[in-house]
């Protein structure tokens, strides 16, 4: 945070708390399965000192309580503590993740006599696919809140009636259509197999554009139609 921001601050440690807890949930879980080994050579974990019962109830603070903090953190400082920091309310999206929450949380329930056989075994490894969706939640609030901050940005004459959000899953979003060979109308100039041909990077600065290259010096000249 200090390298990015060039700050110190508070609100990255307390924000991380709910994923902190979630890695803890799949060390415990890893521990808690291993209490009567660990005890036999002498090995002390937060599990073996719990004991089966309460590690069951701390494994449901830690798998629970990344929803709590996260709502606390987003409602406390709304409603209590104006100047404080607020999470933003796209991190309500975590909330998704719940579900998955409640199918690892019946694992732990059912640890004596569990569907699979490898239900309580590999615990660990439940709690750190419990982690992966809420980490990825996390960061995927961040970005929308990244967007509306942009589009709301008063400097600016953006506004979400101006404005389209697209998301896609590479580099680019290439041409969206409603279908193969349909092109909506465009105030710029023509869209049609024939321009989208046309299309090419200008050296000098790194832009496509689709024109009409006479010369073919790839350098829009005067007297050059730009679709």
């Amino acid at each position: 945070y200090y390298v990015q921001s060039g700050a110190l601050s508070w609100i990255p440690v307390i924000w991380a708390i709910p994923m902190s807890m979630l890695v803890i949930a799949i060390l415990h879980a890893n521990n808690w399965r291993d209490i009567q080994s660990d005890k036999e050579i002498k090995i002390f974990t937060i599990a073996s000192l719990l004991g089966d019962k309460n590690s069951l109830r701390y494994y449901g603070v830690l798998i629970y309580g990344p929803f709590i903090v996260i709502a606390g953190l987003i409602l406390v400082p709304f409603f209590l503590f104006q100047k404080m920091t607020a999470m933003p309310f796209t991190f309500l999206i975590t909330l998704a993740a719940l579900p998955l929450a409640f199918r690892v949380w019946k694992k732990a329930l059912n640890r004596k006599t569990p569907a699979q056989p490898l239900d309580f075994i590999a615990l660990d490894g439940a709690s750190a696919q419990l982690n992966l969706l809420f980490g990825s939640l996390c960061t995927l609030a961040l970005i929308l809140q990244a967007v509306i901050d942009w589009v709301d940005n008063p400097a600016d004459d953006i506004d979400w009636s101006n404005t389209l959000v697209i998301v896609t899953g590479d580099h680019g979003c290439g041409y969206l259509t409603a279908g193969p060979g349909i092109f909506p109308d465009q105030p710029l100039g023509e869209v049609s197999d024939t321009t989208l041909a046309l299309e090419k990077i200008i050296p000098s600065s790194g832009r496509r554009a689709s024109w009409d290259d006479l010369d073919g010096d790839s350098v829009i000249d005067a007297g050059e139609t730009v679709y």
